[in-house]
């Protein structure tokens, strides 16, 4: 390290606003990644003035180290949710390193850390990322499984075909493993919906039971509808006039003719 080097450190250590600031900004256009630099601009990141917290985010941003873990993640607590936005980006590209982490700091977590976690979870979206995804979606507590599970039907339309399988079977044991959970069936039918696999059909039929609760059979509807776009039932599935509303029907094959409607409708008027 020469001396012009250390010298940029030492203002960055220091009390001025103006010059740690640039020195900030110095250091991160030069990718210094020196153990020191990391850990002074970690501090940075807790300071109270919010230009020097600011400049410290963006070496962070632009300088991969270590250390960002370890200053970084603390900011998921930062009551400002721009701060704690930033912060997730910086460790997505950690991956499973972050993922480790996050789920160390999920005990206790305060709602907009585990909020925060979650985006940071679905976004580096690896396979103990996801366990521990539907692990939250597996809880009863309404608003983390809803968060979980909103995160995860966020990114389906981005997912390659495997991703889509390991995803559908996940989505499959959550509602297997339910057992009367209807925080877990909600969220198995939000993701077979965003899912719009025809194999979902049959564990969504079976979320239309009468004896599912009403906010289930709701979610399973909404689901199939997307199941069905383009397909026909077939005559096993169902007895549609008895589980699912007519409106259903006209997702799942040809538009009756109006004339057979119109002469059906006298028919069935007669005594």
């Amino acid at each position: 390290m020469d001396a012009t080097l250390k010298g940029v450190i030492g203002l960055l250590e220091g009390t001025n606003i103006e010059a740690r600031c640039a020195a900030l900004v110095v250091l991160t256009q030069l990718g210094v990644d020196e153990e020191r630099v990391a850990r002074a601009a970690g501090e940075a990141v807790r300071n109270p003035n919010v230009l020097v917290r600011d400049f410290a985010l963006g070496y962070f941003e632009h300088v991969k180290t270590p250390l960002a873990l370890e200053r970084v993640m603390p900011l998921l607590d930062a009551e400002d949710e721009p701060v704690r936005q930033r912060a997730v980006a910086i460790l997505v590209p950690y991956g499973a390193a972050a993922v480790s982490a996050g789920k160390r700091a999920l005990k206790d977590a305060p709602r907009r850390r585990l909020t925060a976690l979650i985006d940071l979870f679905a976004r580096v979206r690896t396979a103990a990322a996801l366990d521990i995804l539907f692990e939250l979606m597996a809880s009863d507590e309404l608003d983390t499984n809803r968060a979980a599970c909103d995160a995860v039907v966020a990114g389906v339309a981005t997912l390659t075909d495997k991703e889509r399988a390991d995803l559908f079977g996940r989505a499959e044991r959550l509602a297997t493993g339910a057992k009367g959970h209807r925080t877990r069936l909600v969220a198995a039918a939000k993701l077979f919906g965003a899912l719009a696999d025809a194999k979902a059909r049959k564990p969504v039929f079976a979320m239309l039971d009468a004896r599912e609760p009403h906010v289930v059979r709701t979610h399973a509807l909404s689901a199939l509808v997307n199941c069905l776009r383009g397909k026909a039932l077939t005559t096993s599935e169902v007895d549609i006039p008895a589980k699912i509303p007519a409106r259903i029907a006209t997702h799942s094959g040809p538009r009756a003719d109006p004339r057979t409607r119109e002469s059906t409708s006298r028919t069935s008027a007669c005594p």
